[in-house]
């Protein structure tokens, strides 16, 4: 379990202060869409990893992204699908 952790964790996290409520569509009446088009969302980094991210890609605005690394490792080829020798075979690599 710890091995698994390790290859799926990361030091940097963006966390939606919306719980999931904001659609990220850059409504014009959205509470969390700030006058610069960004949104509040929270940025959070560790010294080591920390955090397994429940997103694959996230955006802050047009200025910043987070890419996970497990999203990158699994999903490389851009396919959402994967089967468990796959996945296997990527986390024991």
């Amino acid at each position: 379990a710890i091995k698994l952790f390790g290859r799926l964790a990361e030091s940097q996290i963006m966390i939606d202060p919306t719980d999931g409520q904001c659609c990220y569509a850059g409504c014009r009446d959205c509470p969390y869409l700030l006058p610069d088009g960004g949104y509040a969302m929270d940025e959070q980094y560790a010294d080591r990893p920390t955090w397994i991210p429940h997103y694959v890609l996230r955006f802050l605005g047009d200025e910043k992204e987070h890419e996970t690394k497990w999203g990158n490792e699994l999903f490389s080829d851009m396919r959402l699908a994967l089967t468990k020798e796959r996945f296997v075979d990527i986390l024991t690599t």
